[in-house]
Parts: C-alpha cells; sequence; structure tokens
C-alpha cells in the first residue's frame, strides 16, 4: 500500500475502504505507542435494542425510561504499519465470516 504525501488524505481512503469492507456505518484509526488501532462503529437506540431483547444500558430521568441514540464502538485490528492495519483488518474478516468448528479445523492444536 502506498502512502500519499497527504496523510489526511490517505487515511480517509483507508477509512470509507474499511466502512465498505465491513458494513459499518463508522470507522477511524487511532495511534498509540507508533501502533496503528482500527475502530469500527455501529449506529444504535437504546429502544431498538431493548425491543430485540439485548442488554444496554438504561438512563432514568425523574423516574422516566430515556431512550437514546449511541455508536457501539469495536476495536478490530491493529499494526505498525498501514500495511499491517489492513492484513489484520483482512485477518478480521475472514475470522468473522468462519464458523467454530471450521476456526477450531484450521488451528494446529486440533489436528
Amino acid at each position: 500500500m502506498k502512502k500519499t504525501s497527504n496523510n489526511g488524505h490517505f487515511t480517509d481512503t483507508m477509512v470509507k475502504r474499511f466502512v465498505k469492507m465491513f458494513q459499518c456505518d463508522t470507522a477511524r484509526i487511532t495511534t498509540a505507542c507508533d501502533t496503528h488501532y482500527l475502530i469500527l462503529g455501529w449506529f444504535k437506540n437504546t429502544k431498538t435494542e431493548r425491543e430485540a431483547g439485548r442488554e444496554i444500558g438504561q438512563w432514568y430521568k425523574d423516574g422516566i425510561l430515556i431512550d437514546f441514540e449511541y455508536v457501539h464502538e469495536e476495536v478490530v485490528a491493529h499494526g505498525e504499519t498501514y500495511d499491517e492495519l489492513l492484513a489484520d483488518a483482512k485477518h478480521y474478516k475472514k475470522l468473522c465470516k468462519m464458523k467454530w468448528g471450521d476456526y477450531f479445523k484450521k488451528r494446529t492444536w486440533c489436528k
């Protein structure tokens, strides 16, 4: 992967690629201690999550349940370079498509 002279443009291009790759609502790359981290986000609403039977945080004001929108985020990949970050993201994507049985068959300690 070639890094352009305009780092902001390069990062924006990668973020758009990750949003498309993972079909998420948001993506961002953050850097700490010389390592890049890919954070994916999905727009959520407490009312729809509760109706779907998922445990979510509750906020009450004066005894009344307040519903709100939020972004559910997950760190899914990391790398010291953008190439490593992309490779790790592709690996995560591949793992997400696997069933548990397929995953364990690929592990050397399960053969």
